[in-house]
């Protein structure tokens, strides 16, 4: 968050030309997981960035160990179509 916090700040840097594909269990812990991830995308999704191809998705029923292929599944299938 402070990085990003950084960038934006920086009157050069509106653009952020870059694919993003986050993704949390839904069974993770609120306060350690996806609390700070809500917050995150939330914030990157109000700051209005050009160029920025944003994609969150929460996995219902699954934890930390769960998560993991489908969201490289997932995530490679939408951004090389």
């Amino acid at each position: 968050m402070d990085y990003e916090g950084n960038y934006y700040r920086n009157p050069e840097n509106k653009d952020l030309n870059v694919n993003v594909y986050m993704s949390v269990g839904g069974e993770e812990e609120e306060p350690y997981f996806l609390r700070p991830i809500r917050k995150f995308v939330k914030r990157l999704s109000e700051r209005d960035y050009e160029g920025l191809n944003l994609i969150y998705k929460e996995y219902e029923g699954m934890g930390h160990y769960d998560v993991w292929v489908p969201t490289l599944l997932d995530g490679l299938t939408e951004f090389l179509k």
